[in-house]
């Protein structure tokens, strides 16, 4: 359930969030989410208007599962500063989720669970050109499945870990 008080306008926080239907979060440059977070709908995390032209995303809650939709889009961030890092006890996706970012030497994505990552949608990680400048994609956890697609689009990855599963990962 997301109710009024759950939306900290000042410090961009949602510490009641349990189920999305729709939610935007566009004009900050910090999100972070400090407790569950299940999506059955879209969750939009992006820097439309970032004050400090810098960007970051930070989960440090107990589970995140999304059954819906999730973007998270650096791509307007004007200087090398783009940072995504969620770690979950589970971090499980069941729907689409697109990572978004600046082609930057300092641009990274993190998804790192204690438990398990898994996957049985859509993940995607990229930016929109290739470069020497690349996002880092970190996948990392006890142990990662995925049954979906993960798609890596002019990024470098680090899979820390091996994969189990019979899904794919696409690199272009």
């Amino acid at each position: 359930m997301l109710s009024l008080d759950s939306i900290k306008y000042k410090y961009h926080y949602l510490p009641k969030a349990r189920y999305v239907l729709f939610l935007a979060l566009v004009n900050g440059n910090s999100y972070s989410f400090t407790k569950d977070l299940f999506v059955k709908g879209s969750l939009f995390v992006g820097a439309l208007n970032s004050y400090d032209n810098r960007f970051s995303s930070t989960f440090g809650g107990s589970t995140i599962t999304n059954d819906g939709l999730i973007v998270v889009n650096g791509k307007n961030v004007t200087t090398d500063l783009m940072t995504v890092s969620w770690s979950g006890f589970p971090i499980t996706n069941n729907g689409k989720m697109y990572f978004d970012g600046l082609n930057s030497s300092s641009s990274r994505f993190t998804l790192d669970s204690s438990i398990s990552l898994t996957n049985t949608g859509l993940m995607s990680f990229g930016q929109n050109v290739s470069s020497n400048f690349t996002n880092i994609v970190h996948l990392t956890s006890g142990s990662v499945i995925n049954i979906g697609t993960i798609c890596l689009k002019n990024v470098k990855a680090f899979l820390e870990i091996s994969i189990a599963g019979d899904g794919c990962i696409t690199i272009g």
